[in-house]
Protein backbone atom coordinates (compact mmCIF):
# COMPACT_ATOMS: atom_id res chain seq x y z
CA UNK A 1 0.00 0.00 0.00
CA UNK A 2 1.25 3.53 -0.74
CA UNK A 3 2.24 5.79 2.13
CA UNK A 4 0.40 8.84 0.74
CA UNK A 5 -2.72 9.12 -1.40
CA UNK A 6 -3.02 12.39 -3.35
CA UNK A 7 -6.61 13.16 -4.35
CA UNK A 8 -7.12 15.39 -7.40
CA UNK A 9 -10.65 16.38 -8.52
CA UNK A 10 -10.63 17.28 -12.23
CA UNK A 11 -13.22 19.24 -14.16
CA UNK A 12 -12.29 20.84 -17.51
CA UNK A 13 -8.66 21.71 -16.72
CA UNK A 14 -6.83 20.43 -19.78
CA UNK A 15 -4.53 23.47 -19.94
CA UNK A 16 -3.44 23.37 -16.30
CA UNK A 17 -3.55 19.61 -15.70
CA UNK A 18 -0.12 18.68 -17.14
CA UNK A 19 1.72 21.08 -14.79
CA UNK A 20 -0.31 19.74 -11.86
CA UNK A 21 0.49 16.10 -12.60
CA UNK A 22 4.11 16.80 -13.53
CA UNK A 23 4.61 18.41 -10.12
CA UNK A 24 3.55 15.14 -8.49
CA UNK A 25 5.81 13.07 -10.71
CA UNK A 26 8.71 15.35 -9.70
CA UNK A 27 8.25 14.76 -5.95
CA UNK A 28 11.35 13.81 -3.98
CA UNK A 29 9.12 11.47 -1.93
CA UNK A 30 8.14 8.57 -4.19
CA UNK A 31 5.85 6.34 -2.09
CA UNK A 32 2.55 7.79 -3.27
CA UNK A 33 -0.52 7.12 -5.36
CA UNK A 34 -2.56 9.71 -7.23
CA UNK A 35 -6.33 9.35 -7.31
CA UNK A 36 -7.76 11.52 -10.09
CA UNK A 37 -11.52 11.92 -10.10
CA UNK A 38 -12.70 13.03 -13.53
CA UNK A 39 -15.82 14.97 -12.58
CA UNK A 40 -17.57 14.80 -15.97
CA UNK A 41 -14.97 16.79 -17.93
CA UNK A 42 -15.83 17.60 -21.57
CA UNK A 43 -12.68 19.46 -22.68
CA UNK A 44 -10.11 16.71 -23.17
CA UNK A 45 -9.03 16.41 -19.53
CA UNK A 46 -10.04 12.74 -19.55
CA UNK A 47 -7.59 12.00 -22.36
CA UNK A 48 -4.77 13.71 -20.48
CA UNK A 49 -5.55 11.67 -17.37
CA UNK A 50 -5.52 8.44 -19.36
CA UNK A 51 -2.16 9.32 -20.92
CA UNK A 52 -0.55 10.02 -17.52
CA UNK A 53 -2.05 6.85 -16.00
CA UNK A 54 -0.52 4.86 -18.86
CA UNK A 55 2.88 6.41 -18.07
CA UNK A 56 2.86 5.73 -14.33
CA UNK A 57 0.94 2.94 -12.57
CA UNK A 58 0.78 5.03 -9.39
CA UNK A 59 -1.81 7.27 -11.09
CA UNK A 60 -5.34 5.92 -10.81
CA UNK A 61 -8.26 7.51 -12.67
CA UNK A 62 -11.94 7.33 -11.75
CA UNK A 63 -14.86 8.96 -13.55
CA UNK A 64 -18.19 10.26 -12.32
CA UNK A 65 -20.93 12.47 -13.70
CA UNK A 66 -20.39 16.13 -12.86
CA UNK A 67 -21.23 16.38 -9.15
CA UNK A 68 -18.81 19.06 -7.99
CA UNK A 69 -15.56 19.25 -6.09
CA UNK A 70 -16.91 18.05 -2.74
CA UNK A 71 -18.34 14.85 -4.20
CA UNK A 72 -15.16 14.23 -6.20
CA UNK A 73 -12.96 14.57 -3.12
CA UNK A 74 -15.25 12.24 -1.16
CA UNK A 75 -14.97 9.68 -3.95
CA UNK A 76 -11.20 9.99 -3.66
CA UNK A 77 -11.25 9.45 0.11
CA UNK A 78 -13.26 6.27 -0.44
CA UNK A 79 -10.72 4.94 -2.95
CA UNK A 80 -7.57 6.06 -1.09
CA UNK A 81 -5.27 3.30 0.14
CA UNK A 82 -2.54 5.41 1.76
CA UNK A 83 -1.72 5.88 5.43
CA UNK A 84 -1.93 9.61 4.72
CA UNK A 85 -4.12 11.68 2.41
CA UNK A 86 -3.34 14.96 0.68
CA UNK A 87 -5.52 17.05 -1.64
CA UNK A 88 -4.38 18.82 -4.81
CA UNK A 89 -6.57 20.88 -7.13
CA UNK A 90 -6.04 20.32 -10.85
CA UNK A 91 -5.13 23.96 -11.60
CA UNK A 92 -2.49 24.11 -8.85
CA UNK A 93 0.90 22.47 -8.41
CA UNK A 94 3.37 21.37 -5.73
CA UNK A 95 6.95 22.26 -4.84
CA UNK A 96 9.14 19.21 -5.45
CA UNK A 97 9.73 18.62 -1.71
CA UNK A 98 6.09 19.08 -0.71
CA UNK A 99 5.28 15.48 0.22
CA UNK A 100 8.69 14.81 1.75
CA UNK A 101 8.51 17.85 4.04
CA UNK A 102 4.98 17.05 5.22
CA UNK A 103 5.71 13.36 5.74
CA UNK A 104 8.94 14.03 7.63
CA UNK A 105 7.09 16.31 10.04
CA UNK A 106 4.24 13.82 10.46
CA UNK A 107 6.75 11.11 11.41
CA UNK A 108 8.68 13.43 13.72
CA UNK A 109 5.68 14.84 15.57
CA UNK A 110 3.13 12.04 15.34
CA UNK A 111 0.56 14.65 14.31
CA UNK A 112 -2.78 13.72 12.74
CA UNK A 113 -2.55 16.77 10.48
CA UNK A 114 0.51 18.59 9.15
CA UNK A 115 0.08 22.01 7.59
CA UNK A 116 2.38 23.40 4.90
CA UNK A 117 2.57 26.84 3.28
CA UNK A 118 0.54 28.26 0.41
CA UNK A 119 2.04 30.41 -2.32
CA UNK A 120 -0.61 32.48 -4.11
CA UNK A 121 -0.07 33.18 -7.78
CA UNK A 122 -2.24 35.62 -9.74
CA UNK A 123 -2.06 39.05 -11.33
CA UNK A 124 -3.74 40.63 -8.34
CA UNK A 125 -2.36 38.59 -5.48
CA UNK A 126 1.10 37.21 -4.87
CA UNK A 127 2.90 36.04 -1.77
CA UNK A 128 3.25 33.10 0.57
CA UNK A 129 1.34 32.32 3.74
CA UNK A 130 2.77 29.94 6.30
CA UNK A 131 1.50 28.96 9.72
CA UNK A 132 3.24 28.16 13.00
CA UNK A 133 1.03 25.43 14.40
CA UNK A 134 2.35 23.62 17.44
CA UNK A 135 1.39 20.14 18.54
CA UNK A 136 0.38 21.57 21.92
CA UNK A 137 -2.68 23.35 20.54
CA UNK A 138 -5.21 21.33 22.48
CA UNK A 139 -8.32 23.48 22.23
CA UNK A 140 -10.67 23.54 19.26
CA UNK A 141 -10.76 27.35 19.10
CA UNK A 142 -6.94 27.61 19.14
CA UNK A 143 -6.70 25.26 16.19
CA UNK A 144 -9.31 27.06 14.12
CA UNK A 145 -7.68 30.42 14.87
CA UNK A 146 -4.24 29.09 13.87
CA UNK A 147 -5.26 28.10 10.35
CA UNK A 148 -4.66 30.85 7.77
CA UNK A 149 -7.52 29.58 5.58
CA UNK A 150 -10.08 26.78 5.40
CA UNK A 151 -8.70 25.10 2.28
CA UNK A 152 -7.59 21.45 2.54
CA UNK A 153 -4.85 21.43 -0.09
CA UNK A 154 -1.65 22.44 1.72
CA UNK A 155 -1.96 19.70 4.34
CA UNK A 156 -1.32 16.04 5.05
CA UNK A 157 -4.00 14.08 6.92
CA UNK A 158 -3.82 10.74 8.68
CA UNK A 159 -6.38 8.77 6.68
CA UNK A 160 -7.62 7.01 9.82
CA UNK A 161 -8.61 10.40 11.26
CA UNK A 162 -10.93 11.04 8.30
CA UNK A 163 -12.39 7.54 8.28
CA UNK A 164 -12.83 7.05 12.02
CA UNK A 165 -14.81 10.27 12.37
CA UNK A 166 -16.44 10.10 8.91
CA UNK A 167 -15.02 13.53 8.00
CA UNK A 168 -16.17 14.34 4.48
CA UNK A 169 -16.78 17.38 2.28
CA UNK A 170 -20.19 18.95 1.81
CA UNK A 171 -21.55 18.16 -1.63
CA UNK A 172 -23.31 20.31 -4.19
CA UNK A 173 -22.25 23.63 -2.63
CA UNK A 174 -19.43 26.15 -2.78
CA UNK A 175 -17.29 26.56 0.37
CA UNK A 176 -17.50 22.77 0.82
CA UNK A 177 -14.09 22.75 2.48
CA UNK A 178 -14.97 24.97 5.45
CA UNK A 179 -17.06 22.41 7.40
CA UNK A 180 -14.35 19.86 6.58
CA UNK A 181 -11.69 22.09 8.17
CA UNK A 182 -13.83 22.67 11.28
CA UNK A 183 -14.36 18.93 11.77
CA UNK A 184 -10.67 18.19 11.29
CA UNK A 185 -9.73 20.79 13.90
CA UNK A 186 -12.23 19.29 16.34
CA UNK A 187 -11.25 15.63 15.99
CA UNK A 188 -7.47 15.79 15.42
CA UNK A 189 -5.34 14.94 18.42
CA UNK A 190 -2.23 16.75 17.15
CA UNK A 191 -1.58 19.42 14.53
CA UNK A 192 1.88 20.45 13.40
CA UNK A 193 3.46 22.60 10.71
CA UNK A 194 6.00 22.11 7.91
CA UNK A 195 6.51 25.59 6.40
CA UNK A 196 8.99 24.23 3.84
CA UNK A 197 6.18 22.28 2.16
CA UNK A 198 4.92 24.82 -0.41
CA UNK A 199 1.63 24.43 -2.24
CA UNK A 200 1.27 26.68 -5.30
CA UNK A 201 -2.28 28.01 -5.50
CA UNK A 202 -3.02 29.50 -8.92
CA UNK A 203 -5.96 31.91 -8.94
CA UNK A 204 -7.81 32.56 -12.18
CA UNK A 205 -11.14 33.98 -13.29
CA UNK A 206 -12.20 30.45 -14.21
CA UNK A 207 -11.72 29.23 -10.65
CA UNK A 208 -14.83 27.61 -9.15
CA UNK A 209 -15.03 30.36 -6.53
CA UNK A 210 -14.49 33.32 -8.87
CA UNK A 211 -16.99 33.17 -11.75
CA UNK A 212 -19.48 36.05 -11.91
CA UNK A 213 -22.24 33.71 -13.11
CA UNK A 214 -22.02 31.77 -9.85
CA UNK A 215 -22.33 34.80 -7.55
CA UNK A 216 -25.94 34.15 -6.50
CA UNK A 217 -25.30 30.48 -5.74
CA UNK A 218 -22.15 31.33 -3.82
CA UNK A 219 -24.15 33.66 -1.55
CA UNK A 220 -26.87 31.07 -0.99
CA UNK A 221 -24.36 28.30 -0.38
CA UNK A 222 -22.47 30.40 2.16
CA UNK A 223 -25.60 30.40 4.33
CA UNK A 224 -26.05 26.65 3.90
CA UNK A 225 -22.46 25.99 4.91
CA UNK A 226 -22.68 28.41 7.86
CA UNK A 227 -25.73 26.53 9.15
CA UNK A 228 -23.86 23.23 8.83
CA UNK A 229 -20.94 24.60 10.86
CA UNK A 230 -23.26 26.04 13.51
CA UNK A 231 -25.10 22.72 13.77
CA UNK A 232 -21.81 20.83 14.19
CA UNK A 233 -20.62 23.24 16.87
CA UNK A 234 -24.00 23.12 18.63
CA UNK A 235 -24.18 26.92 18.71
Amino acid sequence: MPEISIIIPVYNRKNELPLCLDSVLAQTFADWEVICINDGSTDGSAEILSAYAARDSRIRVFTQENRGQGAARNYGIHEARGKYISFLDSDDYLASNFLEALHTEAQRSGADVVVGSTSYESARRKGQIGVAIGTSLSSFTERVAALPHGGPCDKLYDSELLRQHNIRFSEGVYWEDNPFAIKVCFHALKLSAAPAAVYHYVLSQESTTRGIAQTAKRKTDSLIVAREIISFCHL
